[in-house]
């Protein structure tokens, strides 16, 4: 209620810039999409709308023109479709992480390993049981897309 309090309050002035951060945070889903379509139709009819979000596939989607920040500087802007085209097959989230350095993979593996005991993932996104644990039982049974640590890619997945 308070954002779209501020949003209304920072309109009833018909500003012709209208500086943004995290318009839609917070908010459920139905109410971000009214914000992201009053935005539009705003920045349609004239109005320049600054924006600042940590939400990238909204900014893909909404934005005329993107900034891209690192540590405090402007290291790439243009339209959303331009610094993805230049990035073949990556979403605009994926060009944030690769021109600002990315995470550390071996990081987030060695941190996953430690607090599941579970090896990294043969494939990319699908986790293998290390192969001397047991099946998950209890809370853990219901964590895993696996049947059984022999059978470490669910029946859905396509083949190989």
């Amino acid at each position: 209620m308070r954002k779209k309090l501020g949003l209304a309050a920072a309109l009833i002035h018909e500003p012709k810039v209208l500086v943004l951060d995290e318009p839609t945070a917070e908010l459920d889903p139905r109410t971000s999409d009214l914000i992201r379509q009053i935005l539009r139709g705003l920045a349609d009819r004239g109005l320049a709308i600054i924006m600042s979000t940590h939400i990238l596939g909204t900014a893909e989607k909404q934005c005329d023109t993107v900034g891209i920040l690192h540590d405090g500087t402007l290291i790439r802007s243009g339209a959303p479709e331009s610094l993805v085209a230049a990035y073949p097959g990556l979403t605009l989230e994926e060009v944030f992480l690769l021109l600002t350095g990315g995470v550390d993979a071996e990081k987030v593996d060695a941190f996953l390993s430690a607090q599941t005991g579970l090896d990294a993932p043969k494939k990319p996104g699908r986790p293998v049981w290390a192969k001397d644990d047991p099946p998950p039982t209890g809370d853990q049974a219901h964590e895993s897309d696996h049947d059984a640590p022999d059978n470490p890619t669910p029946p859905d997945a396509p083949d190989a």
